[in-house]
């Protein structure tokens, strides 16, 4: 695993705490383990594809071992879709592409996507306009404000 994806990775697990047991997130989401939305991913470990109703009905709990499989999962997949949302994505500086996997890992892709003037500013490489643009948003200003402060400032760390 890289450097960037360890980071990204050691930041979510305290952003997102570890439940073994399915809770409803703030979005009001079924979750488990490190932020895991069961209901629009499968819950795979160990190359086994778990049941969502087995997990809901509290039969299953996780380890932090398996958590941690399923987060590095999620990285993934969030990486990957940070690509598809931005096509030079690998040519960003390191800050701005963690600063992306962990949006896309947090509100997922369509809706990293909505922040249509944060996008534009990334794809023109304007971090301080992405910054202000990821900040004046109901991410920051009502659903999570520490965590998107940080997230948001590490566009910052990008200009030269």
């Amino acid at each position: 695993m890289n450097h960037l994806i360890e980071t990204v990775k050691e930041d979510l697990k305290i952003y997102e705490g570890f439940k073994p047991y399915v809770y409803l997130c703030p979005a009001g989401l079924k979750t488990i383990g490190y932020g895991h939305n069961i209901e629009s991913s499968p819950l795979t470990i160990n190359g086994i594809r778990l049941d969502k109703d087995y997990i809901i009905d509290g039969k299953h709990v996780i380890t932090r071992e398996e958590a941690e499989e399923v987060l590095e999962d999620d990285i993934k997949n969030s990486e990957d879709d940070s690509r598809r949302l931005f096509s030079d994505f690998y040519d960003y500086p390191l800050n701005v592409r963690y600063s992306i996997i962990s949006m896309v890992y947090q509100l997922g892709m369509p809706t990293v996507g909505n922040f249509r003037n944060m996008c534009a500013a990334i794809k023109n490489r304007k971090w301080k306009v992405a910054c202000y643009e990821a900040l004046n948003s109901k991410w920051h200003l009502q659903d999570t404000p520490e965590r998107s402060l940080k997230v948001a400032f590490k566009f910052l760390d990008a200009i030269d």
